[in-house]
């Protein structure tokens, strides 16, 4: 129980600290992506803008140019006569260069500007003829550029586009009759934006892995002094248990004398006496209850494991619940795979069976039958134990497997059917100790359904 208690602690932790550290990564990554379409937005504008105040534009447009012709700020390698060093006068008007651009015009010429890495900006007139071409370094093709030219014109303007095809950033922009429109590339932005995922998804991995270390800890501090405490009184329940059995068995052996066929008592006192003996049956079954469950909470009840055929152990019990089974007016309809074979312990397998038939005898309509169904699921087994009678409520249903809890009182102080709410509660843990689950269905439609799922092997 304080394992389970241990492990919630460990798993409400774990749970409510990943969703907040996954939804601030997730932030993270979102806005890193958002500043990098930013900055692939500002350095196309800025592309635009460069091409928009270009000074020779509108010379180049009045005079086309030959190719033997030459820009201002551009110059071959060359000396003069008079040893005056033309590439020098090219660096001494653009010294504070840092990025290398290069202009084509239409008359094939190329000159040198700063403008930002990686973009290609292009200048179209309203005929659709390209007048100006501007590149850093970057050349996607020229079956791409088209490509990619055509969806610019044909789209809206202002607003960072992507075509995912092309693999293309592009921005479009109008201006007297002229459209400017800057592309870079997008490869670069998807790796960056996959490199950021991949870290962001390492980093939660590494953090929430130190902090389940931290909790783990953190949740044995915490339980610790449940844990003493719940110890304490397990050792007072085994203590007390160990202590009543012994008073128990010896007013039984006294009772089992009194009532014995050779002595002679006035009818009177055999009355008190035999209720006595009931009482103390009673009695000794809650210790032995008490007692089966303390053990099965510290961990020290034994279980000798061997290979069991639970059809047979089922029909065994059906066949001892049959007299009773006919006192109450009730059938028993078994429905039983053969060679139907588990991993347990025998005594705590048969307990459990008992608990299941015995509650659905008590509870059975009269004139129904109780079914017993046991057939095989994949590697384990599952033996379900069903009757007919009044339901029990919704809102009992998930407390029915408490201790000492009990359902409607319809259900509970019916006569002979007294208990003490335990019968359920050291069937689930019986259950448990196998690496098995139990369940309950009931309605009024179908009747109420105890359902046992155990392993086939346990080791």
């Amino acid at each position: 129980m304080l394992k389970k208690l241990q492990r919630k602690i460990v798993f409400m932790n774990m749970l409510l600290v990943g969703i907040i550290l996954l939804a601030v990564l997730a932030v993270f990554c979102y806005n890193e992506a958002r500043l990098e379409r930013h900055m692939i937005e500002e350095d196309l504008s800025r592309s635009i803008a460069a091409l928009q105040q270009d000074p020779f534009r509108d010379f180049r447009t009045m005079f086309p140019m030959d190719d033997d012709m030459r820009f201002p700020g551009h110059f071959e390698a060359d000396t003069d006569d008079d040893g005056f060093d033309e590439k020098d006068a090219d660096d001494e008007y653009d010294s504070d260069k840092q990025n290398l651009w290069i202009i084509s015009s239409t008359g094939g010429k190329t000159k040198d500007t700063g403008i930002p890495t990686g973009t290609i900006a292009i200048a179209v007139d309203s005929s659709g003829n390209s007048v100006e071409t501007i590149s850093n370094g970057y050349d996607p093709g020229e079956e791409v550029l088209t490509a990619a030219v055509n969806e610019a014109l044909a789209g809206p303007q202002n607003d960072l586009r992507e075509d995912e095809s092309l693999e293309l950033f592009y921005l479009t922009r109008t201006a007297d009759g002229t459209t400017y429109m800057a592309f870079a590339d997008a490869a670069g932005y998807h790796e960056g934006v996959r490199a950021t995922i991949v870290k962001s998804t390492v980093l939660w991995a590494v953090i929430m892995f130190l902090f389940f270390l931290i909790s783990m800890f953190m949740a044995r501090v915490a339980v610790r002094p449940v844990r003493e405490s719940w110890d304490r009184q397990q050792e007072f329940v085994a203590d007390a248990s160990h202590e009543l059995k012994t008073p128990l068995t010896v007013i039984l052996a006294n009772n089992n004398i009194l009532l014995s066929p050779d002595r002679t008592l006035p009818e009177d006192d055999r009355k008190w006496i035999e209720s006595t003996q009931d009482e103390a049956v009673h009695m000794k079954t809650l210790v032995d209850q008490l007692l089966f469950l303390a053990r099965s909470d510290s961990g020290d009840q034994k279980m000798l494991l061997s290979d069991l055929d639970l059809g047979d152990m089922v029909m065994d019990d059906v066949l001892q619940f049959e007299p009773v089974a006919f006192e109450r007016g009730i059938r028993l309809e078994p429905d039983l795979t053969p060679d139907a074979h588990i991993e347990g312990d025998s005594t705590m397998i048969r307990q459990l069976i008992h608990i299941l038939l015995d509650n659905a005898c008590k509870y059975a309509a009269p004139d129904s039958a109780v079914t017993v169904t046991l057939k095989k699921e994949g590697k384990g087994m599952t033996l379900a134990v069903r009757n007919t009678g009044a339901p029990i409520p919704p809102e009992d249903l998930p407390h029915i497997f408490e201790r000492f809890y009990r359902a409607d009182k319809a259900r509970t102080h019916l006569e002979n059917t007294g208990g003490y709410g335990l019968g359920l509660s050291i069937a689930r843990s019986i259950a448990e100790d196998h690496k098995g689950t139990i369940s309950c269905t009931s309605t009024a439609e179908e009747g109420t359904t105890f359902t046992v799922k155990f392993r086939e092997r346990l080791r």
